[in-house]
């Protein structure tokens, strides 16, 4: 009896970890649910899944071409550094002035 009593005292609370957890998860599967409803609900979505896009080319073709914009975008800052250390020496002076 007593080792029974042990074993039922040491299972309570994994039941109550593995318990919590399941509550965990399915909150978090109720969020994906109503994402996954959000996205279909879009006319982009509705429209690649209507004439049959395949969604991971599709997904693939983009992340290019946000790399490539991320890549222009690194260049144009590079070639406008001047221009911003410059613009932030007189905001600077700007700052000292008005002190």
């Amino acid at each position: 009896m007593a080792a029974q009593a042990e074993v039922a005292a040491m299972e309570a609370p994994l039941e109550a970890e593995l318990e919590a957890e399941l509550d965990l998860e399915g909150a978090e599967l109720e969020e994906v649910d109503v994402h996954i409803q959000e996205n279909l609900e879009d006319a982009l979505v509705q429209e690649a899944l209507q004439t049959g896009v395949d969604l991971r080319q599709y997904s693939r073709q983009v992340e290019l071409e946000l790399q490539e914009v991320e890549r222009a975008s690194i260049q144009d800052y590079i070639r406008e550094s001047e221009n911003i250390a410059e613009l932030h020496n007189q905001i600077s002076a700007c700052d000292a002035i008005l002190e």
